[in-house]
């Protein structure tokens, strides 16, 4: 059987934690990476049809003829076959809420770093900004 073939921009970004949960989980995969200028976006567009991707999208997983897009469905998919699943319906709850809420984190976190605001503020400001963020994690896990 061919490797799993992991695809994404040359960055860390969506799917590092992807590359945690492959090596963590032993899974031998081609780590394919589309550098971050043209010609990376160009091979990304030549690929992007022919891959047999429903949703031809950037991350996307490959294990021989099945194939998922979507960092959160990749994550969940090989949670799941690895056996790294909630045993009960709280954890399950407590799976899909901690799930959803990375999302937003991570919505939040990108909007103000990448923004003017963080340029304007300085780190201290924006440590002190984003420190309620992560209150709200510490407090949902006591």
């Amino acid at each position: 059987m061919p490797k799993a073939i992991l695809g994404y921009w040359d960055h860390r970004g969506l799917a590092e934690p992807i590359r945690y949960l492959l090596h963590y989980s032993k899974v031998d995969f081609v780590d394919k990476r589309y550098t971050a200028d043209v010609a990376g976006y160009e091979e990304w567009q030549k690929d992007k049809f022919g891959l047999g991707l429903d949703f031809p999208d950037l991350p996307y997983y490959i294990e021989g003829d099945f194939s998922l897009t979507q960092s959160i469905t990749i994550i969940s998919y090989l949670g799941y076959r690895n056996g790294l699943v909630a045993k009960t319906t709280e954890q399950h709850r407590r799976t899909i809420m901690a799930e959803q809420q990375s999302v937003v984190f991570r919505q939040n976190l990108k909007y103000f770093v990448e923004g003017d605001e963080y340029g304007k503020i300085g780190r201290e400001e924006f440590l002190k900004r984003v420190q309620p963020m992560f209150q709200e994690w510490e407090i949902s896990w006591e």
